[in-house]
């Protein structure tokens, strides 16, 4: 859900399409213009993700529910002795190696769970456990991998992490690449639960003396949802839309060559100062929300 009440791509695109035709700027199409205001928008949602003005902050449960990908449904045949699953229309790679499947038969019974071990042909995936004897006509879903180690976070518009709470154990820590590591080697560790962001993955590591994960909740800034159609709502607390507006004029500016006021220069520039300091100004009050 976007956040202004008032401000949609329209209305932005109708205010810059009078500043194109005072410059004489012909050239310029309405995809072009969104960009420019996509662009903008996502750089103040940047500056804007600080404990002073969590309009993006987000929250969700980590696990299937975060983790499911779009699920296949398809119909087949099962081999039990080679556990092999044959449709010619699966679709799947080597990279779908570990994405767990779900077996039902033709009325929709589950005959077990199981994991992609292979993909030997474009027609045939190889599963993990045998289910006890051919199936005829095979109905199949397939979801996301399943694992200890890792969370997948592709699925959510993430800016910044703010905290990761687990019921069981508390507010997992982070750690660095290099500190993640060494954790398994430290007997220090081994009541610990830790976490390592890297590119769209949570690495997760759960010392030796701590029985199961809980519950997982990942506590996020997200980042805007960008503008296509003309009635979209800007996805940006109204007292931002002037900037926003300001930092396009100077772009379609620069596009028509020409000096920007200085008026309007200074203006963004300033804004943008204070944005900047207002938000390091609350290093604090992100630490503390992630400790309520």
């Amino acid at each position: 859900m976007s956040i202004s009440k008032n401000y949609t791509l329209k209305k932005i695109k109708s205010l810059l399409r009078i500043l194109t035709r005072q410059l004489g700027v012909k050239s310029l199409q309405d995809k072009e213009i969104t960009s420019i205001i996509n662009y903008n928008l996502l750089d103040l949602a940047a500056l804007l993700n600080g404990a002073q003005n969590p309009f993006y902050q987000d929250k969700a449960v980590l696990g299937d529910a975060a983790t499911f990908h779009s699920a296949v449904i398809a119909t087949g045949a099962y081999t039990n002795s080679t556990k092999t699953v044959t449709d010619a229309g699966h679709g799947f790679t080597s990279a779908d190696v570990g994405r767990r499947v779900v077996l039902t038969d033709s009325l929709i019974a589950i005959l077990g769970i199981s994991t992609i071990t292979s993909v030997p042909t474009t027609g045939t995936f190889i599963i993990a456990n045998a289910m006890g004897s051919d199936i005829a006509q095979l109905n199949y879903s397939v979801l996301s991998r399943q694992s200890t180690s890792s969370l997948d976070l592709s699925a959510l518009k993430i800016s910044k992490i703010i905290k990761l709470v687990d019921a069981t154990n508390g507010e997992v820590a982070p750690a660095g690449d290099s500190d993640f590591e060494k954790l398994v080697d430290f007997d220090e560790y081994s009541e610990s639960v830790c976490y390592n962001h890297v590119g769209e993955s949570l690495e997760l590591f759960k010392g030796s003396d701590v029985t199961s994960w809980g519950t997982l909740t990942l506590h996020y800034y997200r980042t805007p949802n960008l503008l296509s159609a003309d009635t979209d709502y800007v996805d940006l607390k109204d007292d931002y839309i002037g900037l926003l507006i300001d930092k396009c004029k100077l772009v379609v500016y620069e596009i028509a060559k020409q000096a920007a006021p200085q008026d309007l220069s200074n203006s963004v520039l300033l804004k943008t100062k204070e944005l900047i300091q207002s938000t390091a100004n609350q290093v604090a009050s992100v630490e503390q929300r992630a400790n309520k």
